[in-house]
């Protein structure tokens, strides 16, 4: 695993990019590049599935906000991992 810390032009403000590239790949620095260069879209289309998804999950409201935010993040959560 390699980690590098880039920073921004926004004073205080600094990105790290952590990337696992595959077995035997050729360019280990390509992967960082690419999250780079694709930031903005990968955020963006990362968005709209979350948005998409809570609009799709089962709406469970109970009397506590954080057990609420909970439920929402542990669906997600399940989403993620293909469940």
């Amino acid at each position: 695993m390699r980690a590098r810390l880039y920073s921004s032009s926004n004073a205080g403000i600094a990105k790290v990019y952590v990337a696992l590239n595959p077995p035997h790949a050729t360019d280990p620095g390509g992967l960082f590049h690419t999250l780079i260069r694709d930031q903005e879209t990968l955020e963006a289309e990362g968005a709209a599935h979350v948005t998409d998804l809570t609009n799709k999950l089962l709406q469970i409201k109970t009397p506590d906000a954080r057990v609420n935010q909970a439920i929402v993040w542990s669906e997600i959560a399940l989403d993620q991992h293909g469940l």
